[in-house]
C-alpha cells in the first residue's frame, strides 16, 4: 500500500493500493473531513475525467517540437510520453466510504486495454505509480485550462 497522498482541489486521496493486476484502490475524503454528499461523489468522478490530459498535452507539444524542429527533444524523453493515457482506458468506482467520511474509490484497467498491454508485454500491466502520476497532474492540466480561458476571455475584450 503507498503511503502518497494527493491533493486536488478540496479532496485528499491516499491508501493506493494495487488488486490483483488490474485494479488500483484508494480513498477520498474532503480536506476538512466533513460528511461525503453526492456531490463530492459527482465532483470527484469529474476529476477523474481529466486522468491523462496532462500527459496528452506535452505529448502532442513535444512531438510537435520535434516535429518542427524547434528544438532537439531526446527520443527517450518522446518515448516516456508514448505511453497510453487517460480515462477512456479505465473503469471507475466510487462507492461511500465507512462512517460517511471517504469515498472509497477504484480503477480498473479495461479489458480491451489490458489485452493490449499484454500483448505488448507491458509489465507490470497495472501499477499503483500510473494512477497517482496522472493524478498528481491534474492540478496542472487545470491551471492550463483556466489560463487558456483567460486568456480567450482577454482576447474576447480586447477585440470589442
Amino acid at each position: 500500500m503507498s503511503t502518497q497522498e494527493i491533493i486536488i482541489d478540496n479532496y485528499r486521496f491516499q491508501n493506493f493500493s494495487l488488486a490483483g493486476n488490474t485494479t488500483i484502490n484508494f480513498t477520498a475524503e474532503t480536506i476538512e473531513g466533513r460528511d461525503i454528499t453526492e456531490t463530492d461523489s459527482q465532483t470527484v468522478r469529474g476529476i477523474f475525467n481529466d486522468l491523462g490530459k496532462w500527459e496528452s498535452l506535452i505529448r502532442t507539444g513535444l512531438h510537435m517540437l520535434s516535429d518542427l524542429r524547434i528544438t532537439q527533444i531526446e527520443q527517450s524523453t518522446l518515448q516516456s510520453y508514448e505511453k497510453p493515457c487517460g480515462i477512456e482506458l479505465y473503469e471507475v468506482g466510487i462507492g461511500r466510504g465507512s462512517l460517511g467520511l471517504r469515498l472509497d474509490c477504484s480503477i480498473h484497467i479495461k479489458l480491451e486495454e489490458r489485452h493490449k498491454r499484454e500483448q505488448l508485454n507491458v509489465s507490470p500491466i497495472f501499477s499503483v505509480e500510473e494512477i497517482t502520476s496522472q493524478l498528481t497532474n491534474i492540478p496542472k492540466w487545470k491551471a492550463f485550462e483556466k489560463t487558456m480561458k483567460l486568456l480567450s476571455d482577454l482576447r474576447l475584450q480586447l477585440s470589442q
